[in-house]
């Protein structure tokens, strides 16, 4: 009985660890792709192009309040997921897209849950740097100015779990200047 014992272990070991080693031999220029789907891998480079998840899309013009000093940036996402997902997170940083100057940072004020299938607006907001409204009065004072293009740079996004990091994201648009708060 001990010999048929043994041998039904030595079998069971060797049913699991054969394919595992095989497995574990195929990936062993790349472990991560053992266990990190190409889907996602790609998504933390930036790269969308193997993956249903598509970046938040600028929807709309952006807002400036006069009164809080807050501009907003509306941004659409589309959950393309057979679940409901949160977008935990989404930051960033706005440049002047002329001189590349740091203008502030933007973030949603809290987390978002998005429905299976559901499209969702999605609103970040911030203020400008003191850095900024000098540049805006030196750089953008002129009789014809009343915006400023800008871009997004260190996007962090984190969705469903995943982080996502885009070094230089999209163009920000036109973004109207803050003249009657910046200068009186």
């Amino acid at each position: 009985m001990d010999r048929v014992e043994v041998a039904l272990t030595l079998l069971s070991i060797i049913i699991v660890v054969a394919p595992l080693s095989g497995i574990v031999y195929a990936y062993r220029d790349n472990l991560l792709g053992l266990v990190v789907p190409p889907e996602v891998r790609g998504l933390t480079r930036g790269d969308f192009t193997q993956s249903p998840f598509q970046p938040p899309m600028l929807e709309g013009k952006p807002q400036y309040n006069l009164e809080t000093g807050q501009f907003t940036f509306c941004f659409r996402f589309t959950n393309p997921l057979e679940n409901e997902i949160s977008i935990d997170d989404i930051s960033a940083r706005l440049r002047c897209a002329d001189h590349d100057v740091l203008l502030g940072d933007i973030s949603i004020g809290k987390p978002i849950r998005i429905g299976v299938g559901e499209s969702v607006i999605i609103s970040a907001s911030g203020s400008w740097t003191q850095e900024a409204l000098k540049h805006f009065y030196e750089k953008h004072s002129g009789p014809e100015d009343d915006d400023i293009h800008v871009v997004f740079e260190d996007l962090n996004v984190e969705v469903a779990g995943i982080k996502l990091h885009m070094d230089r994201f999209v163009d920000g648009d036109w973004v109207p200047l803050p003249w009657g708060s910046a200068w009186s």
